[in-house]
């Protein structure tokens, strides 16, 4: 189920930024999202030597991600990551 969800965002850490790691985000813990606003609240980019070891730096910063308050597609992501991985 990938329909977009409003409400408050209780609760927002993001991965550790780093030279390869990037969040691009206006939205703060605390902040509503209302049905107004496109789903898409955050991208995470990670970049690295090689396609694989990116795929492996996504996985990882996916999984220190913590979102409550609003649903979303992080445990698909590091499902469909760790497919693409092997």
């Amino acid at each position: 189920n990938f329909l977009p969800g409003s409400g408050t965002l209780h609760h927002l850490r993001l991965p550790p930024l780093t030279d390869s790691v990037r969040v691009d985000t206006g939205i703060l813990q605390g902040d509503a999202v209302s049905i107004f606003y496109d789903p898409m609240i955050a991208k995470l980019v990670v970049h690295a030597p090689t396609r694989k070891e990116a795929i492996q730096g996504l996985v990882q910063a996916l999984g220190q991600y913590q979102v409550v308050g609003l649903p979303t597609n992080i445990e698909t992501s590091i499902h469909a990551g760790l497919s693409l991985a092997s």
